[in-house]
């Protein structure tokens, strides 16, 4: 599935529910094997898309979408795509990639000022002329080039795996995941402290929330230890969990001698050892 997120104020009733409309689309979407996320508002939206940074490889922008701006609706949707398009840059990425729907034929015509994104057969797909089909179409082409997508569906199992971890816990492993497996980040030490927060944040939460540990066993490096100790633990959870920590915590203090051997390129397959140790012990936490 390719997760899409809909700006659409039709999307849903006065009541917050989803309009007849809105459940047409995202089950017509859905049998395309395209997992919809409705928000009715461009100010929603942006901020989820801002939230949760790779959640979503496409957006659809209506340009009728009232309820987000005071000017008119054009201004509204230009508003949200040049933030895109900040968004995009600042970012370095090319997710979400930008479709926009229309009722209105004003929209359609060939002097129309909506730009045409290159990856878009139509420059606005009309919503009242059958042209959701060719959307979703255009939408399933992305799978091909998007690297987020692409990442998203190697690891699909894993990212599941990690939701459970509770809050965020997905997206922020993806905020791990990008740099290192897409972007090849490999001498950015700050990604160290990046999984030593993860791994405090969410595995360490979840194992908390478990009784997992003692009242008396506080510290990161204190688990580690009594990790090592635990007989049902299997050998590798406890040596990667053992590395790890020992690795992250002394990365995360700033011209470390594992900080620099990272940042000037001697250790330049660290990060992805620590990312793989630490998605071993993701993995592991199902069974606990």
């Amino acid at each position: 599935m390719i997760k899409v997120l809909w700006i659409d104020d039709e999307c849903k009733d006065i009541y917050g529910e989803l309009s007849v409309m809105g459940r047409e689309f995202i089950e017509y979407a859905y049998e395309q094997e395209i997992e919809i996320t409705p928000i009715s508002a461009y100010k929603d939206g942006l901020t989820a898309i801002e939230s949760r940074p790779l959640e979503w490889c496409a957006v659809i922008l209506d340009i009728r979408e009232q309820k987000a701006t005071t000017g008119s609706a054009v201004d509204g949707y230009q508003n949200a795509y040049d933030w895109l398009r900040d968004f995009h840059n600042k970012r370095n990425q090319l997710e979400p990639y930008v479709f926009t729907l229309s009722g209105e034929k004003r929209y359609h015509d060939k002097d129309s000022l909506i730009r045409k994104e290159s990856y878009c057969s139509k420059r606005v797909y009309d919503k009242n002329s059958g042209d959701y089909k060719t959307l979703f179409e255009d939408i399933r082409k992305i799978e091909k080039v998007s690297d987020l997508y692409k990442l998203q569906n190697e690891y699909t199992n894993l990212l599941c795996i990690a939701n459970l971890l509770g809050g965020n816990a997905d997206n922020r492993l993806l905020e791990i995941m990008y740099p290192i497996l897409i972007k090849k980040r490999f001498t950015d030490p700050k990604l160290l402290n990046e999984i030593r927060k993860y791994l405090e944040d969410f595995v360490i939460a979840f194992l908390e929330s478990k009784s997992f540990f003692p009242d008396e066993v506080k510290s990161l490096n204190d688990r580690s230890r009594y990790i090592e100790r635990k007989e049902d633990i299997p050998e590798y959870i406890k040596r990667s969990f053992h590395s790890l920590v020992r690795i992250v915590q002394e990365g995360s203090h700033g011209r470390t001698i594992i900080d620099n051997d990272v940042r000037y390129g001697n250790a330049p397959y660290l990060l992805q050892s620590c990312l793989f140790e630490l998605l071993n012990i993701i993995y592991w936490t199902k069974n606990v």
